[in-house]
């Protein structure tokens, strides 16, 4: 039957619509996995970039709380009236702390950051114990807040490492995810490059039959005439 009806199309459009449908299929392959890639290096540049900010963040925050304490002794040398510049630096590290928290997906993560503004918030208040007691002269008490300030400066900068840690092991994580899923993609456009191709030389052999064909009953029946039959 499908020889039938191409027997009624002339040669040259049997031949063009085979032209016809390769490119349709080469134009449908090669478009989708243009768009495939272009996703491919949209979702991990914004995986990238995500984790970057996050880890700049992150290493911002310990920073400030580094020159919070450095602040802090300069208050306590009286090189400065006030702490007013390590609670503002305190403030500082639990803005970035919060924008890391905004950006970040994993909940692991997130409860660690959650955690880490709580100790900077204690962080804080010892400060405020700092200027009550040197308002009060108790140079002793001065110096045990000091020491607890330096352990729970030790603690933040600790997490923080371990955050970070975290982060880029997540991306990392998440980079191998999203090959794999490249990986299996390309899997499935070899199978339906494979499948194409066989889909062209079905009709490749269709057409050359509907060609053919005619061809062969003609020259038979010239023998048959030639023979006298």
């Amino acid at each position: 039957m499908i020889n039938r009806n191409l027997r009624r199309i002339t040669i040259r459009s049997r031949v063009i619509s085979l032209f016809v449908l390769m490119l349709v299929i080469l134009a449908g392959f090669f478009s989708w996995m243009i768009r495939d890639q272009m996703a491919v290096a949209n979702r991990l540049t914004q995986v990238t970039e995500r984790n970057a900010q996050v880890e700049r963040n992150l290493l911002l925050a310990a920073t400030r709380v580094l020159s919070a304490r450095i602040n802090l002794m300069r208050y306590s040398m009286d090189s400065v009236p006030n702490p007013g510049e390590a609670l503002g630096d305190v403030d500082q590290a639990k803005e970035l702390l919060s924008q890391a928290r905004a950006a970040i997906s994993g909940t692991e993560q997130a409860t660690a950051i959650e955690a880490a503004n709580l100790e900077i918030e204690e962080y804080k208040i010892l400060i405020g114990k700092v200027q009550t007691a040197r308002s009060e002269g108790m140079d002793n008490e001065v110096s045990a807040v000091l020491a607890e300030i330096s352990q729970k400066e030790l603690e933040i900068g600790q997490r923080i490492e371990a955050i970070v840690a975290e982060n880029a092991q997540r991306m990392e994580d998440e980079n191998a995810a999203e090959l794999a899923r490249v990986r299996r993609q390309m899997t499935y456009i070899i199978l339906c490059c494979a499948a194409a191709l066989v889909l062209t030389l079905v009709a490749v052999m269709l057409i050359e039959r509907s060609i053919s064909r005619p061809i062969l009953d003609l020259r038979n029946g010239t023998e048959a005439l030639r023979s006298g039959h």
